[in-house]
């Protein structure tokens, strides 16, 4: 896994790398997960539980722009008062008249 502005210092600093081998071993061994997780969210301070609840936030942007941006057509063309043929912004290589080859020969 890559994470981009990954705190090595940081991690190792409080002990991140202990603190969740100890949590999957508790987990795999655990009998009541309520308790469990009661106690791993007090190891957790404030501040962290802040940067957490940032990134998750972060994370779920990027995940709706990426959906958002998946989407292909079912939108309705603009309606009142637009010129026709004015729905959409024509490009370059249209006003040109060169359309490039999308699917090349082979």
């Amino acid at each position: 896994m890559v994470c981009r502005g990954f705190d090595r210092g940081k991690y190792e600093a409080t002990q991140w790398e202990e603190k969740l081998q100890h949590a999957f071993q508790e987990l795999t061994q655990c009998e009541d997960e309520f308790a469990l997780v009661a106690e791993i969210r007090s190891g957790i301070a404030d501040t962290t539980k802040a940067e957490i609840d940032e990134l998750l936030e972060r994370v779920g942007r990027m995940r709706a722009i990426g959906i958002q941006s998946r989407k292909v057509g079912g939108a309705a063309p603009p309606t009142g008062g637009a010129a026709e043929g004015s729905a959409r912004p024509r490009l370059r290589s249209e006003a040109n008249g060169d359309m490039p080859d999308l699917m090349p020969a082979g």
